[in-house]
């Protein structure tokens, strides 16, 4: 009903000793602030070089609260060995996903050029601050089990493979791009 973000220890100790002898204080800290979990991610698992990459992706955000800071949302395609990666920033606010539900999805144009093979599909979600970015003890970490990569601070959705024997259209162009991204919340 607050949507808090963080308490005090220090705050009023009557108050959190109620919270503890009522047997609530565990879940409050386990949803202090938000909690985001992937529920499902339904992507294109081969693309064309050129082509295009259909992305849905479902979250639940079980905290009591939304996102605070900045955190730009980026979908990035990387290589397993990190040879090769493209990312590309969506429009969409990750401070929007309230408690309860999001979703959204985004078309991208794969790069023409993009290198055939093997590449992680993952969204990053960096802190805001430029001295911050690459720092992955500042990215947003969904509370899944086995999406997080703590190197590079990425959510690791799943794989895909471009080759130009995936089906579909291509178009040039040697930027990794968005052609269109919604996204919509609910309670």
């Amino acid at each position: 009903m607050l949507h808090f973000s963080a308490i005090n220890e220090a705050y009023h100790k009557g108050i959190l000793r109620s919270w503890e002898d009522g047997g609530c204080l565990d879940e409050i800290t386990k949803r202090m602030g938000y909690r985001l979990s992937l529920t499902s991610a339904d992507f294109n698992e081969q693309v064309r070089p050129g082509g295009v990459l259909n992305l849905t992706v479902n979250l639940q955000n079980t905290g009591f609260a939304s996102i605070i800071n900045e955190h730009p949302l980026l979908v990035v395609l990387v290589t397993k060995d990190g040879t090769s990666r493209h990312e590309v920033k969506l429009t969409i606010d990750p401070r929007t996903w309230e408690p309860g539900t999001a979703t959204f999805t985004a078309k991208l144009h794969i790069p023409s050029n993009a290198r055939e093979g093997e590449y992680q599909l993952a969204l990053w979600l960096p802190d805001g601050y430029e001295s911050l970015r690459n720092n992955p003890l500042y990215a947003i970490q969904f509370a899944n089990e086995g999406l997080w990569d703590e190197v590079t601070g990425l959510n690791v959705l799943g794989n895909v493979s471009i080759t130009e024997s995936a089906g579909g259209m291509s178009e040039r162009g040697k930027d990794f791009t968005v052609i269109s991204a919604e996204s919509s919340t609910s309670k």
